[in-house]
């Protein structure tokens, strides 16, 4: 198993931060202009078209890592989105804490189908899967 721990989190797909809840992106929704799906005016209240539940995939041991991995997915039609765990201003301590550079996300409905991907690519590149869910960059067999 590539992620044993379902990490979930909302992603603005907008400006792609972590939020703390559906209620609107502080940042691309001003809390002024946050709504519910009743409001008339489709502007405001489309921001809700911009939320999604997104579940971790692959732990990544490095950027490129994780950019090859979404590259995977994304060809074969799979919405990826990169999340680092890199927190400016602390260097590699918060990479140190969470144990991977960063994590691929993707829709819940997505998850089964990515991680027989991730799998299959990983192998390919003759990297164990077990690495992968790993601080280690992963080995070459």
């Amino acid at each position: 198993m590539i992620s044993p721990a379902r990490d979930r989190e909302l992603i603005c797909i907008r400006c792609r931060r972590t939020v703390e809840s559906a209620d609107g992106c502080p940042f691309c929704f001003p809390k002024d202009r946050w709504a519910t799906f009743e409001d008339s005016d489709s502007e405001v209240s489309s921001h809700a078209l911009h939320w999604r539940e997104l579940i971790s995939v692959y732990n990544a041991p490095h950027e490129i890592a994780a950019i090859s991995v979404q590259a995977v997915l994304e060809d074969v039609g799979i919405a990826a989105v990169v999340r680092s765990s890199f927190v400016p201003g602390y260097g590699g301590v918060a990479m140190t804490l969470s144990g991977s550079w960063g994590w691929v996300l993707v829709s819940p409905e997505d998850v089964s189908v990515a991680e027989e991907i991730i799998e299959n690519y990983l192998r390919s590149l003759g990297v164990r899967s077990s690495d992968s869910s790993t601080d280690s960059p992963g080995l070459i067999e």
